[in-house]
């Protein structure tokens, strides 16, 4: 522009561009955590109705058999569409292992050779679970009792997701399998 009368087109400079793209960055960044740990306890917390009434339906199936069921088609209990019966299994999982179709979220029964422990869910991808006993016991370097409920953490995670989930700060089993938080 050759002349002194020329008009500056508006517009933003370089500068302030990358300053705002900093800043929202910044703003990402700090966000998303949050934001899937919320999402992680909605998924979390919509299992465990599931849970409780798997083991309503075991007790029941217990007071009239003398023994508890490892297939869940013997039980009064309907299995959400979303899960189907899977070969897969992780950890103490034993009898009818149900996934959800992205195999994010496992649900089943939890057994230690032939004897069934509870039921309980899991969550690969953060290596954490679920599960509500069905007998009182010693788990090598805790208490585990009848009917409570208790959220797992995988010796692989230590991620900090059950004392985050349940608000409790010490586990009260922790063994090779990994930290078990009872949840009130």
């Amino acid at each position: 522009m050759k002349n002194g009368n020329a008009r500056f087109l508006n517009g933003f400079t370089l500068i302030e561009l990358l300053v705002v793209v900093l800043i929202i960055g910044i703003l990402a960044a700090v966000a998303l955590p949050q934001y899937e740990r919320a999402v992680f306890k909605s998924r979390y917390s919509a299992m465990i109705p599931l849970i409780k009434t798997l083991a309503a339906a075991q007790e029941s199936y217990f007071m009239a058999n003398g023994h508890y069921t490892t297939d869940f088609a013997d039980l009064d209990v309907e299995i959400p569409s979303s899960f189907t019966p899977t070969s897969k299994t992780y950890a103490s999982f034993g009898g009818s292992v149900y996934a959800n179709a992205d195999e994010s979220i496992y649900v089943g029964m939890a057994m230690d050779n032939a004897n069934i422990m509870g039921v309980q869910f899991f969550f690969p991808e953060k290596h954490v679970g679920y599960r509500i006993a069905f007998q009182n016991g010693q788990i090598w370097f805790g208490d585990v009792k009848k009917g409570e409920n208790y959220c797992i953490e995988m010796n692989l995670a230590w991620n900090k997701y059950c004392s985050w989930l349940t608000n409790s700060p010490t586990a009260v089993v922790l063994n090779w399998w990994g930290r078990w938080y009872p949840i009130s």
